[in-house]
C-alpha cells in the first residue's frame, strides 16, 4: 500500500456490522504500508478490532500517524514488525494485544496518551527494559474511556521483568489508571522505575495473581479510591507496601480484597485514615486477610464507618500470625462480622 503524495488521511480494514463487528478477520501473510499523510491506520478510534492469524511480517511508515489502536491485535504468527512514527502518536490501546512478538520494535512513544491493554497477553518476550519506551504523556481522563491510562497494559503477559516510567497524569495532571496493569503476570519478578503515583486513583487488580513478583518501586496511594484485589495474591513480594507501618488511604472507597495473602503487608499496620473522605459507603471487606507477616494493628482516632452491608467484614480475617489489635471505633460501621 503505498499511498505516497496522495494526502489520505485514513486506512481502515472492512467491518462487518452488528455483533460480529469486533471479531472480523484480516486475511493477510504480510503488508508495507507507506501513508506519509496517514492519520488514522487500522482500528478505528473506539478501538474495535480485528485478528489476524496469518500475519508475519509488517512495515507501516505513517508519521503523522494519530491512532495505532489494536494494530497488531490477535497475530499469532507475526514476527517481524517494523514501524516509523513521530510524536503525533496518540492512541496505542490493544496495540499488541495477544501478539506472538518476541521482541520490542522501536517507534516513538513520547506522544501517547492512551496505552491501556497494549502488550496484554504478549507471551514471548521476558524483559521490558528501561529506556526502550517514554510513556511520559499517558494519563486517564475520567469523562471518557478513550483515555484509560496504563489500564491492562502487561496484563495476562510473560514479561519476567520490566521497566516503565509512570507519570502523575499527564495534561490532566491529577487522574492516573494502573487498573489491572500487571494483572495476572505469572512470570514477573521485578519492576522498576520513577512512579509518581500520588494522584493515581483507580488500582483495581493492578498486581492481583502475580505469584513471582519479588520487588517494584514503593507505591503511593494516598488518592486511591478504588483497591479492589489490587495486590491480592502477592505472597513474595519483599517490599513493604505501607513504610512504617502508615495505612493512610482517606479517599478509599473499594478496598475489597486489596491486600489479602500479600507478602507486602509486614509485621506492623497503623491504621491511620481508611476512607474518611470517600463516598461513606466503603466496601473493605477482606481487605487484608491471610496476610501471614501481620502480628500487630493499631488505630488511629479516626473512626471506620460505613453503611455498606459487607463493610468491614472479614477484614483481618486468616492472619494467623495477628498477636495484637489495638483500640478502635467502629459504632459507624454496619457491618463488623469475621473481623
Amino acid at each position: 500500500l503505498d499511498a505516497g503524495a496522495s494526502g489520505i488521511s485514513r486506512v481502515s480494514w472492512r467491518y462487518t456490522t452488528g455483533a460480529h463487528r469486533q471479531n472480523t478477520e484480516l486475511m493477510t501473510l504480510e503488508y508495507n504500508a507507506n501513508v506519509p499523510s496517514g492519520t488514522w491506520l487500522g482500528s478505528d478510534f473506539d478501538n474495535y478490532s480485528y485478528i489476524q492469524p496469518f500475519l508475519e511480517k509488517a512495515r507501516v511508515y505513517a508519521p503523522m500517524v494519530q491512532s495505532l489502536n489494536s494494530f497488531f491485535y490477535w497475530t499469532p504468527r507475526l514476527r517481524s514488525v517494523e514501524i516509523h512514527t513521530t510524536n503525533e502518536l496518540i492512541h496505542a490501546r490493544g496495540m499488541f494485544n495477544n501478539s506472538a512478538i518476541d521482541y520490542l520494535p522501536e517507534f516513538e512513544t513520547s506522544g501517547i496518551q492512551s496505552c491501556d491493554a497494549m502488550f496484554y497477553g504478549v507471551k514471548n518476550i521476558e524483559t521490558f527494559p528501561s529506556g526502550h519506551y517514554d510513556f511520559r504523556s499517558v494519563y486517564r481522563n475520567p469523562s471518557n474511556t478513550r483515555w484509560n491510562g496504563f489500564g491492562s497494559m502487561f496484563a495476562f503477559s510473560g514479561f519476567k521483568e520490566v521497566h516503565i516510567d509512570i507519570p502523575q497524569g499527564g495534561p490532566d495532571a491529577g487522574y492516573q489508571n494502573i487498573s489491572q496493569m500487571f494483572r495476572s503476570c505469572l512470570n514477573l519478578k521485578k519492576i522498576t522505575g520513577n512512579w509518581d503515583t500520588s494522584k493515581c486513583q483507580i488500582w483495581d487488580y493492578s498486581f492481583e495473581y502475580c505469584p513471582n513478583l519479588e520487588t517494584m518501586p514503593i507505591p503511593d496511594m494516598s488518592s486511591a479510591s478504588n483497591l479492589h484485589g489490587a495486590f491480592r495474591y502477592t505472597p513474595n513480594l519483599r517490599i513493604n507496601l505501607f513504610p512504617k507501618g502508615r495505612v493512610y488511604l482517606p479517599y478509599l472507597n473499594y478496598g475489597i480484597n486489596a491486600f489479602t495473602f500479600t507478602g507486602g503487608v509486614r509485621d506492623y499496620l497503623y491504621i491511620e485514615d481508611i476512607g474518611t473522605s470517600g463516598a461513606q459507603n466503603n466496601r473493605m471487606d477482606g481487605m487484608f486477610s491471610s496476610c501471614p507477616n501481620l502480628r500487630k494493628v493499631e488505630f488511629s482516632e479516626k473512626p471506620l464507618t460505613t453503611s455498606h452491608i459487607y463493610g468491614y467484614q472479614s477484614m483481618f480475617s486468616y492472619c494467623r500470625n495477628l498477636e495484637y489489635v489495638g483500640y478502635f471505633d467502629y459504632a459507624g460501621s454496619k457491618a463488623m462480622n469475621s473481623f
